[in-house]
């Protein structure tokens, strides 16, 4: 998994495994100093992995919106899940990028910039560090973050 910080908001970018447990704890850190500053909350983008019910209880103290982006039913239900638990999550599917950035109250000026470095994280994951995303438009960007991930071989 890929994270980091845009302005108010953090962007969290699954591969094809389950996050290993310091990265969780990275991430968890990042999330409380984003909260301590201010921030508004996450963008995650997964094809259906993510963390298991240890790791999600470490973030559902944090009072910040989420925005997942995924096309995984399973993902769907257990998002669903928790938004009927009173977290302010919500589930959406990869075939609108901006719904998403509006739910999490993104400035429109701040969406395409946003999607590109979901785009580049995606495209990190994926081996191909140095393909540029700034240039792209919105067809490419979406198949960008589409693509199916390969697991890792054991």
């Amino acid at each position: 998994m890929l994270f980091e910080r845009y302005q108010r908001w953090a962007i969290l970018v699954h591969g094809a495994e389950p996050p290993r447990p310091q990265e969780w704890a990275d991430y968890v850190e990042e999330i409380r100093q984003l909260q301590e500053s201010g921030g508004i909350g996450a963008c995650v983008l997964t094809d259906g992995v993510g963390p298991n019910a240890t790791q999600r209880k470490m973030v559902t103290q944090f009072n910040m919106r989420c925005a997942v982006v995924t096309s995984s039913r399973v993902a769907c239900a257990m998002v669903t899940a928790l938004h009927w638990a009173g977290l302010g999550i919500k589930a959406f599917t990869p075939d609108d990028l901006v719904e998403p950035l509006v739910f999490l109250d993104v400035p429109p000026v701040d969406h395409k910039p946003m999607i590109e470095r979901m785009a580049a994280m995606r495209l990190a994951l994926a081996g191909e560090h140095h393909r540029p995303t700034s240039s792209l438009g919105h067809p490419e960007l979406q198949k960008i973050l589409t693509m199916p991930l390969q697991r890792a071989r054991p």
